[in-house]
């Protein structure tokens, strides 16, 4: 895994703390926005100090793998925070798991920007962590948020009856959960193996391959 990434128009970085400043900038100007889908901030949050302890944190543990931060910036200004999305919760062994968050300036929405981004960090989980399933708890109030996880393809939501601290006196929160393609399959293998039991395992690649449209998955299975 790297630490910085491109997609066509963003830049995606792992900061540390030289970068507080910049940080703390992007969350002044967007605190009241931020404030009201978060849990509650300690006093000295907005602060240099506070925002340099926490990206040395944060960096550290995208060294061990065990919870990834991006900052985002537009290509064409490379010096301005503009988003963040994070990889967080990682769990390996046989969960092979995260959860995801994101948030964007507001005077950026409405460019794509959030989307893009997403999808980058989808695709480093997937194909560089080799993780299988990603989770985004989102407050069923949060429409935009809510707008940017059905636009993702691989994201299917339910809500989720489970208090969480930031949902206040409703406690729902609605998961977004992507699968990668190896998990799909053992998902979808094992509904119909339940269904069909004398089914052979090629059988199951086949009918997955007719079912998803890929060819690929299909000829394995003959092969």
């Amino acid at each position: 895994m790297k630490f910085t990434y491109e997609t066509d128009r963003l830049i995606l970085r792992v900061l540390d703390g030289n970068h507080a400043s910049d940080v703390l900038r992007f969350y002044l100007a967007n605190r009241e926005l931020f404030e009201r889908s978060e849990a509650e901030r300690p006093d000295n949050f907005y602060t240099e100090a506070f925002q340099r302890r926490i990206l040395n944190h944060e960096f550290n543990m995208c060294v061990r793998q065990s919870g990834i931060r991006f900052w985002v910036y537009q290509k064409s200004d490379p010096e301005h925070v503009i988003g963040t999305v994070c990889l967080r919760n990682i769990t390996r062994h046989v969960y092979q798991s995260c959860e995801t968050g994101y948030k964007f300036d507001q005077l950026s929405w409405h460019h794509g920007y959030a989307l893009e981004a997403l999808r980058k960090c989808i695709q480093i989980a997937f194909y560089e962590l080799n993780l299988h399933r990603i989770t985004a708890y989102i407050m069923p109030d949060n429409a935009a948020s809510i707008r940017l996880g059905c636009s993702v393809p691989a994201l299917n939501w339910k809500e989720l009856q489970e208090r969480m601290p930031w949902c206040g006196a409703s406690g729902k929160t609605m998961p977004f959960t992507a699968l990668s393609a190896p998990e799909r399959i053992c998902r979808y293998i094992s509904r119909i193996r339940y269904q069909h039991p004398a089914c052979s395992p090629c059988s199951f690649l086949q009918a997955y391959g007719r079912k998803s449209g890929n060819p690929k998955i299909e000829a394995i299975a003959c092969s």
